[in-house]
């Protein structure tokens, strides 16, 4: 083999790594096998250098990577890795950063007719019908099989689909009736998933007859309606940059009704999060400027914050400083996030602590975040390193591990850990009204809701 002349080398791991060191080359049946005892060392002169792939696709990575050749990938530093497996376990997913680009269900597969559906046949013996015995004399040998069913880059669907639970009453529709459920969007997603499920496994098994029957009722193809599911699913934007509007709803606005939300609320900056958070596909991005009451603001805004935490990669917030908008002494964030995998750990950076900008004077420009960007690590997330320690507790990038995180109050994100200055001795005249109105604003407010209740009591 030439690598110096190819443009693309197919090769077993374990093959590349003694073209690398130069070990003799075996052909063997067992190439494929993971044959080293140990984690795999490459000393000496190497005969390739680390910038040698610009790609390198490693099929059956959940086998590779993480195990006793993982120096191999490791040498190849500057080369960009996709990785294909049918076993996506954990430490594989931990070793690409989380970041699946496609998930590519059975169940669709079926659907594209990429794969068959299985069929369970019952094989019936003496034994298995009537009992067996065992004989005083008989020799026992005790045998553990396991068996795993797998098609080569198809996995099963992520999310388990099942039936409601054993408390939920079931109750049985006509076919009729589940299409009018359909039609109007009154079926959740976990029985559509389900739905999509059994409709691509019903075709296989299906006769043309009751194919045709199926249309007549439905005037779509089984197949095809199976298809559009799946495809709604898998549908979504890809990037969301938004800067919602913040405040409370005008009076007389028309109440929200979106099934597909988490939590019912009038806050409008939290149901702005919900739309883009529901917008988003798998492994879709967002970045979005809220204010300081979605980080801790209980209710909704606690089950929204757990679902970001759960759900999402909540990876970042970037806490802004006050000035930088129209309205006096807002109060902003911008929260980056990932959906489809769950947050690990959420890495602050504190652009607010000791921070004064003025719209007229000192607005703030690109060049003030350009910090931020170099902790940020755009490139790899996973090579972030905190600028805050125990000996350097101003440090402005630190991170949060999510455990202690779901911990905290109300699940409250509204974390500040830099030493506080006097804000007050950097604002103008007009920034130091504002705050006082709005103190006083609030002291009228709390002052009426108690007047309010004290007449509740006369009464």
């Amino acid at each position: 083999m030439c690598l110096l002349n190819s443009n693309v080398v197919i090769s077993t791991i374990q093959r590349l790594f003694s073209l690398l060191t130069g070990q003799k080359i075996t052909d063997s049946d067992d190439d494929d096998e993971d044959t080293a005892t140990g984690e795999v060392q490459l000393t000496g002169n190497l005969l390739l250098p680390p910038d040698f792939f610009d790609l390198i696709v490693i099929d059956e990575c959940h086998r590779s990577i993480y195990g006793n050749w993982r120096r191999v990938l490791d040498y190849f530093n500057t080369a960009k890795l996709i990785g294909l497996t049918a076993t996506p376990v954990p430490e594989t997913m931990a070793f690409f950063n989380n970041n699946r680009i496609v998930n590519y269900t059975l169940e669709r597969s079926i659907v594209d007719g990429v794969n068959v559906d299985s069929r369970v046949y019952r094989i019936k013996t003496e034994t298995t019908e009537n009992g067996g015995a065992i004989r005083k004399g008989d020799r026992l040998k005790r045998e553990t099989r396991y068996f795993l069913v797998d098609a080569v880059g198809v996995t099963e669907h992520e999310h388990t689909i099942s039936a409601t639970g054993d408390d939920t009453p079931t109750q049985t529709i006509t076919l009729k009736r589940l299409l009018e459920l359909l039609t109007h969007g009154n079926v959740g997603d976990d029985y559509l998933r389900m739905i999509a499920s059994r409709l691509s496994r019903i075709y296989n098994k299906a006769t043309v007859q009751q194919r045709e029957e199926f249309v007549g009722l439905a005037h779509i193809d089984m197949r095809e309606l199976s298809s559009n599911i799946f495809d709604a699913f898998e549908k979504g934007t890809d990037v969301i940059l938004a800067n919602p509007p913040f405040g409370t709803r005008p009076a007389g606005s028309v109440d929200i009704d979106r099934p597909d939300f988490y939590v019912e609320t009038k806050n409008n900056q939290l149901n702005f999060l919900q739309h883009i958070m529901v917008m988003l596909k798998n492994t879709g991005r967002a970045a979005v400027v809220l204010p300081d009451n979605v980080l801790f603001e209980g209710g909704a805004g606690e089950t929204i914050r757990k679902e970001l935490l759960k759900n999402f990669n909540l990876h970042t917030i970037l806490r802004l400083p006050t000035g930088i908008f129209y309205a006096q002494g807002v109060k902003a964030n911008v929260l980056f996030f990932k959906k489809g995998m769950q947050t690990k750990d959420v890495w602050f950076y504190d652009y607010r602590t000791g921070i004064k900008h003025t719209l007229a004077t000192k607005p703030m420009l690109r060049h003030h975040l350009d910090d931020f960007v170099t902790c940020y690590h755009a490139e790899n997330i996973a090579q972030r390193k905190e600028t805050y320690s125990e000996e350097n507790p101003n440090g402005r990038w630190r991170k949060y591990p999510v455990s202690e995180l779901l911990k905290r109050d109300k699940t409250s994100l509204d974390i500040s850990w830099i030493k506080q200055t006097n804000d007050d001795d950097d604002m103008t005249l007009a920034e130091l009204m504002t705050t006082i109105q709005q103190k006083s604003d609030n002291i009228s407010k709390a002052v009426a809701e108690l007047q309010k209740l004290l007449n509740d009591i006369k009464e």
